[in-house]
């Protein structure tokens, strides 16, 4: 990687050693990376500013191997207000991130679409659809993204009046018998959030469920840790 300074934001961050911090980082020109920050911690911390997720950075590292040295580090404004609910989403995201981004492997589109998300989140009345927009990006720039709008099988166009299942891995099959336990989603659903649609509360929670789906099979069933935070917050 470039000893350049390059746009970034921290996705997790660790204690390492005395004084330093092991951050895995999300840069735009080198996609997901671990560095050390050395002298972060402490009375007098080498660089002024927090070094945590949601503080937009400029970085440069240096080091020949997987792990490393951050040699700058810079501190932008502004910084979105994460509070409350809309944290425990900005975690989510950060976790996905983490999880299924390869290393090294450059995004910027995907970088440019995570900054303009954490400022979405930021505002109750379009978080939602931001974070599933965002999904859907997500599973789209690691090779599997979603077509809404034809039948996996067929290959004809999804028809408004039809139910389909979604299979992951192959995507939205047509159904025409009785549901009995199966999870089926309409036509009209489906072609809504192909156009980017959300707004409808029902289309959303499809949205939900088909996101959610596509992520199990691309976690290998591995349960997210910031999801089970949330609900332990949420009963506690």
């Amino acid at each position: 990687m470039s000893e350049q300074l390059e746009p970034a934001w921290a996705l997790h961050t660790r204690n390492y050693r005395d004084t330093s911090l092991l951050v895995e980082f999300f840069g735009r020109d080198t996609g997901r990376f671990s560095g050390v920050v050395k002298g972060a911690r402490g009375r007098k911390p080498r660089f002024r500013g927090n070094v945590q997720p949601f503080v937009p950075m400029l970085v440069s590292c240096y080091g020949r191997h997987e792990l490393k040295s951050v040699k700058s580090l810079e501190f932008s404004q502004p910084v979105p207000d994460l509070t409350g609910q809309q944290l425990y989403l900005g975690i989510y995201v950060n976790e996905l991130l983490y999880r299924l981004l390869g290393r090294f492997d450059a995004v910027p589109a995907l970088f440019d679409h995570y900054h303009k998300l954490l400022f979405q989140l930021a505002l109750p009345q379009v978080a939602e659809k931001s974070l599933r927009s965002f999904e859907l990006k997500l599973l789209a720039e690691l090779g599997y993204g979603l077509s809404f709008d034809h039948d996996a099988e067929t290959f004809e166009p999804v028809e408004e009046d039809v139910n389909y299942r979604f299979v992951p891995g192959q995507g939205f099959i047509a159904f025409h018998g009785v549901a009995e336990s199966l999870q089926l989603f309409s036509g009209e659903h489906l072609l809504l959030i192909s156009e980017g649609e959300l707004e409808r509360e029902d289309v959303m929670l499809s949205a939900k469920k088909i996101v959610r789906s596509a992520l199990h099979e691309l976690l290998d069933g591995r349960p997210l840790n910031s999801r089970n935070l949330f609900k332990s917050v949420r009963s506690g």
